[in-house]
């Protein structure tokens, strides 16, 4: 992991067409609360219609079946 802050571990990873993004994969302590997750898909949603130049663009939410991932630009 690039780096650990408590709620995710941040990864550099590759989409498939090739771009780079950081991939945060939410710790499972903090993915397996339902209060927790509806609070981050709900600042996940605003933030993916944000664009500004002090900001990394966010790309949206995922879930792979094991580990949920915040990806970002």
């Amino acid at each position: 992991a690039l780096d650990t802050d408590g709620v995710s571990e941040s990864y550099l990873g590759v989409r498939n067409d090739g771009r780079a993004v950081v991939a945060r994969r939410l710790l499972p302590g903090v993915a397996r609360d339902p209060l927790t997750m509806q609070g981050i898909e709900a600042r996940v949603a605003d933030l993916t219609t944000l664009r500004h130049a002090a900001l990394a663009p966010v790309l949206g939410l995922v879930h792979d079946g094991a580990d949920t991932w915040v990806l970002e630009d």
